[in-house]
C-alpha cells in the first residue's frame, strides 16, 4: 500500500511539474554584464534551484566536518580521562593494600612482643 501512495504521489508531481514547464516555455533574458544570452524561463529556474542544492550540500558538508571533527576531539579526551580514571584506581588500590599490610604487620608485631607482667613473688 505504501509503494502504491508514493507512486501516485510522484505521478502527481510529475504532472504538475509538466504543467509548470509548460507554464514557463517562454525565453528570457539574462544580462551577465559581459554578454547576454536567451534561455527559457525554466531552465533558468531549474538551474538556480540546481546551483542552490549544490551551495546547501557545500555548507552542510563543511558544518558535518567541523561536527565530526569536534567529536573525535571530544572522543579522544573521553578516552585521555578514561584512562586517568583507571589509573587513579590502581594507585587508590595500591594505597588500600600498602594500610592493610602495614595494619597487619603492626598487628604481627604487637602480637610477638612478649608481655611484661611477671607473676606476683611474695
Amino acid at each position: 500500500m505504501k509503494k502504491q501512495i508514493g507512486v501516485i504521489t510522484a505521478i502527481i508531481l510529475v504532472i504538475i511539474m509538466a504543467f509548470f514547464v509548460l507554464m514557463n516555455m517562454t525565453s528570457t533574458e539574462i544580462n551577465f554584464g559581459f554578454t547576454t544570452v536567451e534561455f527559457p524561463l525554466i531552465l533558468i529556474i531549474l538551474g538556480s534551484l540546481f546551483v542552490g542544492a549544490i551551495l546547501m550540500f557545500l555548507f552542510s558538508s563543511f558544518s558535518s566536518f567541523k561536527n565530526h571533527r569536534a567529536s573525535k576531539a571530544a572522543t579522544k579526551e573521553i578516552n585521555d580521562l578514561n584512562q586517568q580514571i583507571a589509573s587513579l584506581k590502581q594507585q587508590l588500590l595500591d594505597q588500600d593494600q600498602d594500610q592493610l599490610a602495614n595494619q597487619k604487620a603492626a598487628a604481627a608485631a604487637k602480637a610477638d612482643q612478649p608481655t611484661d607482667s611477671k607473676p606476683d613473688q611474695q
